[in-house]
């Protein structure tokens, strides 16, 4: 009996010391991220998950070890810390601290950003859409954009599959891009899917009131609105959209948004194979005028899950020299769609396949690429201004 006790002691410090002779690391009580959300020249914010209250403290600096420190105060397990007056276009080192009810001080790895740069820089962001409820290809596609090294991501919406059920935002979308979104900042928008939930407002940090906001980068503004609202003339959006454009003195004029005012689909505005569609989604039709109206550059779009690029639009006609380009890049995860028969009068490109956008920008020349979920360039594009 003796003999048999000590077996039992035997065998259970050998699972607890593991076979290869050390004591394995206690779990951290850091159960998502961290990420960046909200980058600027000066500020960005850090958010992180627990999975249990506790305190939420940044430490960061210009080089390691870490010589600041930014808390917010109390518990929580959600948490979100901003780090404001840093440097323009500087590399930052960070890493978060949480503590516990136990009293033990948890800390993740260090990871690095850097801040938004002076008018005159040069720049590239990503561009992706529909990365709903497909962890394999989602990691995939983020794996891909990161080896691009991209100032930062635009989602176009649908970031989950079901916006109400909160597994999917960490487990779906924010752990397989951990390696992207650590060190990049994605600036998103609502899609149908995500359904204007609290999740959205819990995991994703945007100015108020969150579901359409701007933003500048280098050159560049950048105008996010939620087409699952009204953008019908006069509507909050309109108006406020209308203003913020019209305001805007960057060389480059971006829109972001869910649903796209043209695209070839095949079925979701009318049956392609057996009548006629409108080519787009007549609700958002509204906005094109704005966008004519003040110059947009381009108009970034998801919904649909593949890739189109139109030629540029203007007044229900191609017009190269003053229209409006519509991408749409709906393919960063969300089962793959297809095209009408006929082609639409205005496609420049179509690609069948689970893909990102990157666009790189020097002062007045723009260059977009079409990357697939191998590696591969389909499409490509310069503008000059």
């Amino acid at each position: 009996m003796r003999r048999m006790n000590g077996q039992i002691w035997a065998l259970s410090l050998l699972v607890a010391v593991g076979s290869n002779g050390q004591i394995p690391p206690k779990p951290s009580i850091i159960a998502v991220g961290p990420y960046l959300q909200y980058m600027t020249r000066t500020n960005v914010s850090i958010l992180w998950e627990t999975s249990e209250a506790a305190t939420s403290v940044v430490e960061y600096g210009e080089q390691v070890p870490l010589t600041n420190r930014a808390f917010v105060e109390g518990q929580s397990e959600m948490h979100e810390v901003r780090l404001e007056r840093l440097k323009p276009q500087s590399c930052y080192f960070y890493r978060v601290l949480s503590k516990g009810t136990s009293g033990e001080e948890f800390a993740s790895e260090v990871y690095s950003f850097q801040t938004a740069p002076e008018d005159d820089v040069a720049y590239a962001f990503g561009v992706v859409s529909d990365t709903q409820t497909n962890p394999p290809v989602w990691g995939r596609i983020s794996t891909l954009l990161f080896a691009q090294r991209p100032n930062f991501v635009v989602h176009a919406g649908d970031i989950v599959g079901e916006g109400d059920k909160k597994e999917q935002w960490t487990e779906h979308f924010l752990k397989p891009a951990h390696k992207l979104m650590s060190r990049v900042p994605v600036f998103a928008i609502l899609g149908n899917h995500d359904k204007d939930h609290a999740n959205y407002y819990r995991y994703i940090a945007n100015p108020s009131p969150e579901h359409r906001y701007t933003f500048t980068y280098g050159n560049a503004q950048f105008f996010m609105i939620d087409t699952n609202r009204s953008v019908d003339a006069g509507s909050d959006q309109y108006q406020w959209l209308d203003h913020e454009l019209g305001r805007s003195k960057a060389t480059w004029k971006f829109a972001v948004h869910h649903h796209p005012p043209y695209s070839s689909d095949e079925n979701d505005y009318g049956d392609t194979w057996k009548g006629q569609s409108p080519r787009g989604d007549l609700k958002v039709r509204p906005l094109v005028k704005l966008y004519e109206k003040h110059g947009l550059d381009m108009c970034f779009v998801g919904h649909i899950h593949d890739y189109e690029r139109t030629w540029p639009i203007r007044e229900g006609k191609v017009d190269s020299t003053r229209g409006v380009i519509y991408v749409q890049a709906g393919g960063a995860g969300g089962g793959l769609e297809d095209y009408a028969p006929t082609r639409s009068w205005f496609t420049a490109k179509v690609h069948r396949d689970h893909h990102f956008v990157i666009v790189s920008i020097c002062d007045r020349t723009l260059q977009l690429q079409a990357i697939d979920q191998n590696g591969v360039l389909f499409d490509q594009l310069t503008l000059r201004k």
